[in-house]
């Protein structure tokens, strides 16, 4: 079982406070992998800078995002979570002080670094 499977795999965890804050055992997982960074509540769709036109919002619209912060080595998406290895750890802290709280449509995107 790969690394972001095992972090999915327990189902039966406590919620911290905020819907879109990570459960206690999504933080202690995240600690041991490689991620550094996890972004939730991503929509589905957004609009492109360049048309300015509404886009499904893929895997390599994050990648593209991601790598103008900072030197990104993996990046998983499952859903409205991504999960981000920067290769340094500021990188991390630099992709969350610019996304963390940021609205994109009606959802207002969160972050944590590990």
């Amino acid at each position: 079982m790969n690394r972001v499977n095992f972090l999915l795999a327990d189902t039966n965890t406590k919620m911290l406070p905020n819907k879109h804050s990570l459960t206690v055992s999504e933080q202690e997982l995240l600690k041991k992998s490689r991620f550094n960074l996890v972004i939730k509540n991503v929509p589905t769709h957004g609009t492109e800078r360049d048309t300015n036109k509404n886009v499904v919002i893929r895997y390599c619209h994050m990648k593209d995002t991601l790598r103008q912060i900072g030197k990104l080595t993996d990046i998983k998406m499952f859903g409205s979570t991504v999960y981000c290895e920067f290769m340094h750890l500021e990188g991390a802290y630099k992709a969350h002080n610019i996304l963390n709280k940021m609205q994109i449509g009606n959802n207002i995107i969160s972050t944590s670094v590990f």
